[in-house]
């Protein structure tokens, strides 16, 4: 780590970047620059950044567009605040930039969400897949938010973009 000087003379360490990248964080990070660099006259700038933290996000995606909660390959995946958040962000970046292949990819999730997650007879998402656990055990929608929106609430924006506004419009 390098050390830097503070004003006045001090030093101080750096700190380590996380050892993860987290799926939820980094696409609402992704959003929020996108959102912030036009209101602070740095939409190029902005927009930049957005697409890297949109290429590593990529690194979370398998190949069927489940995305992993972090990098480390005991970590959940196909939550679904995951799955719409990075949708969402690379629909955004892709809408921005002109980089149709963050559109494919935000396809590629969405359709993994549809096919794992929604739940026709609630008509809501579940807020993970299935899973080996006991039999009493039922997805349940996750209609609670804590630092995002819960995964609904960002699901409902995700139909909208898509123009889905039927099944938006479902209570759940």
């Amino acid at each position: 780590l390098d050390d830097w000087q503070l004003p006045g003379g001090g030093f101080r360490h750096r700190r380590p970047a996380p050892a993860h990248l987290l799926a939820d964080a980094n696409a609402a990070l992704i959003r929020a620059v996108l959102r912030a660099g036009p209101l602070l006259g740095q939409k190029d700038l902005a927009l930049r950044h957005a697409v890297a933290a949109a290429r590593a996000q990529w690194r979370l995606i398998d190949a069927d567009g489940r995305v992993r909660h972090a990098e480390d390959a005991e970590t959940p995946a196909g939550l679904l605040r995951d799955q719409v958040l990075t949708a969402l962000a690379l629909h955004d970046v892709a809408q921005q930039s002109g980089i149709d292949s963050f559109a494919v990819v935000a396809r590629r999730v969405r359709a993994w969400t549809q096919t794992h997650l929604w739940d026709e007879d609630r008509g809501a998402y579940a807020d993970s897949p299935a899973r080996d656990w006991p039999s009493n055990w039922q997805p349940h929608a996750d209609v609670s938010d804590s630092r995002y929106l819960s995964g609904q609430a960002l699901a409902v924006e995700d139909l909208l973009a898509q123009g889905d506004s039927t099944r938006a419009r479902r209570p759940t």
